[in-house]
């Protein structure tokens, strides 16, 4: 580590040497007013100012052992920080195992079977694109992600769902 942290150091000096070089040569090219040379010196500079800012950022880090801006290292946050939340159904069902699969109860099941015969009596009325795209929005695809999959824009996936539900209302079906 403290190899690291020397060679990050060697780098940072002989870095900032580059840059009151540049900046010389930058001035030099002012004086012979040499335009195109003095900007090219000026965005060097700027670039390899970054660089410095990046390793001074590293060797602080280095030497403190966490992030800079940070007061305490992750192993000494409080612990509601480093916990992961679990549902208490999970540790009831499993035990000490870990939560797998959530498990559906048959009346979810029905409410399933249902929903999958409703939407099959609404989207008779809908074309072959429109019911795959409002089916997939049914199933909280979100709009970019279907026109990513049908490789259409989001605009036209959006009239194409105010389609479908204008088609459904007038049908008789109401929309909640």
């Amino acid at each position: 580590m403290n190899s690291l942290l020397k060679q990050y150091e060697y780098t940072l000096k002989y870095t900032e040497e580059l840059i009151r070089t540049k900046e010389y040569q930058q001035q030099l090219a002012d004086k012979q007013n040499d335009i195109e040379m003095a900007s090219c010196l000026k965005s060097d500079v700027a670039i390899i100012r970054g660089a410095v800012t990046d390793l001074r950022y590293c060797i602080d880090w280095l030497k403190k052992g966490h992030e800079p801006s940070v007061r305490r290292g992750i192993e000494r946050q409080s612990g509601y920080k480093r916990e992961t939340p679990v549902e208490p159904y999970w540790i009831q069902l499993n035990g000490d195992a870990a939560p797998t699969e959530f498990e559906k109860t048959d009346e979810e099941l029905e409410r399933e079977a249902m929903k999958a015969q409703l939407m099959k009596q609404i989207v008779k009325v809908l074309n072959k694109q429109e019911r795959e795209i409002f089916e997939m929005s049914a199933n909280a695809i979100s709009q970019y992600e279907i026109a990513k999959m049908l490789g259409i824009t989001r605009d036209d996936v959006k009239v194409v769902i105010a389609r479908c539900k204008r088609k459904i209302r007038k049908e008789g079906w109401v929309m909640v």
